[in-house]
């Protein structure tokens, strides 16, 4: 069995930035990964990143600051707790949101490009959602990296268990798919430590079984296959502290750069809600509508400059040569949608940078109005994209056991990690988080963990009052209930 000092189990953003770093903190790194290419799947998201006090805030003179983006996130859990009590891991996220500049300078290092800051005041005070120009940059970039660090790299390669020696993780076993022949299982063993960033749950029936309400277990899916979960049973088998698991975020699926050129009506022709706005907030304005259903509208040079994110769509796009014909397709009122449509024009043409209709703040640059026919619309489809779930952390990325203790030799980062995904409504958290902790994570295999104490604490929800408590009662389960 080869010996390495750090196995990474995933080759998205975090298991990327893991690996990397562990190797610049002077170990021997070998990276696992489950598809044939790097970039898990952040390669398929629009590539938003929230980042805060970065050389782009400072070029477009924005002022931002840790604490800025803490009262934002605390402003985003009490939304969230509405919904019921959830763990946050304040000290984590707030530790993200300091080392998250670090991150930006490393991606610009490596020649990764930023587009633009995004504008989204009903998620953050200031402007810090960066947009990157293309998101499959993050696994070409660090795909170069590695090569040059040397970093062994396994493609097509599944971790099957964790090795264990008295308790620690200490290496894994693992299955590599040939073409057309029967896998070949290995083991590879790890001197300082395994990290778990196999990325979320969404594409694993059992999990979702598990902690998804019955009727969205079959629901539609937005990812790659590779996020399964894995990562979480691997852990979980070691005694990891599996927190937030019942927490998955519906969303309607469409990449965020669509989005932006497209707006949504109902049948009645009518928009019916902020298209750019927050996830939970698109999910209730659909299903308010009547049946349920709803459509985005683009023109054809949206279209034809973004073919490659309508792909990506749940269902081939309706064209039609007007916008008449258009309504007719998916049974909308024809009048009202091309009014719909003028109203969108005329408020696009006039400067200001608020929607009046559904408060959509728009972006001074790249506006485009929907005047180019043909027109198409893409029916509006609920899925599942991100899962909030994973382990119990400590601030250097170990794996807690469900009674507060480190797991020895055992991390995770991304969304195999669950206590900073509750506030990912905010939106841009996912991907920027992930590269964060996997900075972390690699230095810390490498080096030890340090001995700072586990802070994360549960969020509370509202406290209960007393009218709202039934009268207890004690009852014996041998004694027949009498008759009523």
């Amino acid at each position: 069995m080869k010996r390495y000092d750090v196995i990474v189990v995933g080759g998205g953003p975090g298991g990327l930035a893991a690996a990397a770093s562990a190797v610049e903190a002077g170990g021997i790194v070998l990276l696992i990964e489950s598809l044939d290419t790097l970039g898990g799947n952040a390669s398929h998201s629009t590539g938003y990143l929230v980042m805060v006090g970065t050389a782009l805030q400072r070029q477009h003179q924005v002022s931002d600051s840790v604490a800025d983006f803490m009262a934002d996130g605390e402003r985003q859990i009490r939304l969230e707790l509405e919904n019921g009590p959830m763990i946050w891991d304040r000290e984590l996220t707030e530790l993200y949101a300091r080392e998250s500049a670090a991150t930006y300078d490393e991606l610009t290092a490596m020649g990764v490009r930023f587009s633009r800051l995004l504008a989204k005041p009903s998620q953050h005070r200031n402007d810090r959602m960066h947009a990157l120009e293309d998101p499959a940059q993050l696994g070409a970039a660090y795909a170069a990296r590695l090569e040059t660090l040397g970093v062994e790299v396994l493609y097509n390669t599944d971790v099957t268990r964790l090795i264990t020696t008295e308790g620690r993780a200490t290496g894994v076993a693992f299955e590599t798919r040939g073409a057309g022949g029967s896998p070949r299982t290995g083991s590879a063993g790890a001197q300082r430590g395994v990290i778990l960033a196999t990325g979320g749950y969404q594409g694993s029936y059992e999990l979702r079984r598990r902690h998804q309400k019955a009727e969205e277990i079959n629901g539609y899916l937005s990812g790659v296959r590779s996020c399964r979960g894995m990562g979480h049973v691997l852990g979980a088998a070691m005694g990891g502290d599996l927190i937030n698991m019942d927490y998955i975020q519906p969303m309607i699926v469409i990449p965020s750069l669509l989005a932006e050129d497209a707006i949504a009506v109902n049948r009645a022709g009518e928009r019916f809600h902020d298209e750019t706005g927050k996830y939970g907030d698109r999910v209730k304005g659909l299903a308010a509508q009547p049946g349920g259903t709803g459509h985005y509208i683009i023109d054809a040079a949206t279209f034809r400059t973004k073919s490659a994110l309508v792909a990506t769509m749940p269902e081939p796009p309706i064209e039609a040569p007007t916008l008449s014909a258009l309504a007719e397709a998916i049974d909308c009122d024809p009048a009202t949608l091309q009014t719909t449509v003028k109203t969108w024009n005329g408020f696009l043409a006039g400067g200001a940078q608020t929607d009046p209709v559904t408060g959509r703040t728009i972006l001074p640059k790249g506006r485009r109005p929907l005047r180019d026919a043909p027109f198409y619309a893409l029916r509006m489809v609920r899925a599942t994209t991100f899962t909030w779930g994973g382990f119990a952390v400590t601030r250097d990325m170990q794996v807690v056991d469900v009674m507060g203790d480190p797991v020895d030799g055992l991390f995770a980062v991304g969304d195999t990690t669950g206590g900073i995904n509750v506030i990912s409504g905010m939106g841009g958290t996912h991907i920027a988080s992930a590269l964060v902790q996997g900075r972390l994570a690699g230095r810390a295999a490498v080096a030890g963990p340090s001995a700072l104490p586990h802070l994360t604490a549960p969020a509370q929800s509202r406290p209960f009052e007393a009218k709202t408590l039934p009268k207890m009662v004690l009852f014996d389960l041998n004694t027949p209930e009498p008759d009523r």
